[in-house]
């Protein structure tokens, strides 16, 4: 039984030499997708609002939102899930309808969350 198992053992340690440390399979993978590209508020207004944003885009599910130092932003919707939300500027919900938030993590990196 010995002898069987030394060929998987010999297999098993030349494969873990064969991948670099904290590189996964996946990493490999033809398939694997980049992490999208992080979404900064241009400047204050409203979430909703298309020119608040980058290429006039409204942040979508997955997004790194950032709301940039010296920009208030209002929440006047539910977005989609985000992967995290920075805040270097101010971020205050509407106060005229319940506004959900699901993300990730927040960070307030010296900004303020209303």
């Amino acid at each position: 039984m010995r002898s069987q198992a030394r060929p998987f053992l010999v297999a098993l340690f030349t494969a873990f030499l064969l991948v670099p440390a904290g590189v996964s399979a996946q990493d490999h993978s033809a398939h694997a997708t980049a992490e999208p590209a992080p979404v900064s508020a241009m400047r204050a207004g409203r979430w909703s609002d298309p020119a608040s944003w980058p290429d006039g885009k409204v942040p979508g599910a997955g997004d790194a939102v950032t709301i940039a130092r010296d920009v208030a932003m209002t929440l006047d919707v539910d977005p989609p899930a985000l992967r995290s939300l920075t805040i270097d500027g101010k971020l205050t919900f509407a106060d005229d309808r319940d506004i959900g938030l699901d993300t990730e993590w927040i960070y307030l990196r010296g900004g303020t969350l209303e």
